[in-house]
């Protein structure tokens, strides 16, 4: 097998990273940092792809799949802190769009 070939089977095989990747570009749009999706994802691949091409070069595979778990930990974690943030967000924005309605009606009744 060509070394290209483990490379490729070895970042194609990383679970973690993609959705790192996912989760961190949902938690920026979340913070509204103006950011391309697609230049992310590109260059964020290519910077993966290097890395793991470096680990298989210096045969040091062993190392992807440790990182790869902490990828999947942290995904998970920036997950939580998106689920838990925007769900505050969102009965925040229920809240005062549910009040503002309220006082609006009670003016209207007292007139």
């Amino acid at each position: 097998m060509d070394v290209i070939q483990v490379i490729v089977l070895a970042f194609s095989a990383l679970v973690g990273f993609p959705a790192f990747l996912t989760a961190l570009l949902n938690l920026l749009m979340f913070l509204k940092v103006p950011l391309n999706p697609d230049g992310f994802y590109f260059w964020a691949n290519v910077i993966a792809f290097g890395g793991v091409a470096f680990a298989v070069f210096t045969g040091r595979t062993d190392i992807l799949s440790s990182f790869d778990n902490a990828l999947v930990g942290l995904a998970k974690i920036l997950v939580d802190i998106l689920v838990l943030a925007g769900g505050a967000a969102g009965a925040l924005f229920v809240n005062y769009h549910m009040h503002a309605g309220l006082q609006l009606r009670h003016v209207r009744l007292l007139r």
